[in-house]
């Protein structure tokens, strides 16, 4: 039994914030795809028309990344749901 199922119910909705960080000029995470071995699957965090609204660039697994170019880690907002 995997450990989420205990504390999630089934399509239960996750939003979370992970680690990217800046070095140089390359930005370096967690994989997304690391949390869709364990039963989570990913979703757009805001309707496709509101994001061009706030003209915000959706990252390749749906995410938002969020961060200033002062800082050393930004941040990437994902939305999932539990399996």
């Amino acid at each position: 039994m995997k450990k989420y199922q205990a504390l999630l119910r089934p399509n239960a909705p996750v939003v979370t914030a992970l680690p990217v960080y800046i070095v140089g000029m390359e930005k370096h995470s967690i994989q997304v795809s690391e949390f869709e071995k364990p039963g989570f699957k990913t979703e757009s965090l805001l309707p496709t028309r509101l994001l061009s609204r706030l003209d915000v660039p959706e990252t390749p697994n749906k995410g938002l990344l969020y961060g200033r170019n002062d800082q050393h880690v930004w941040r990437k907002i994902v939305h999932m749901r539990a399996e």
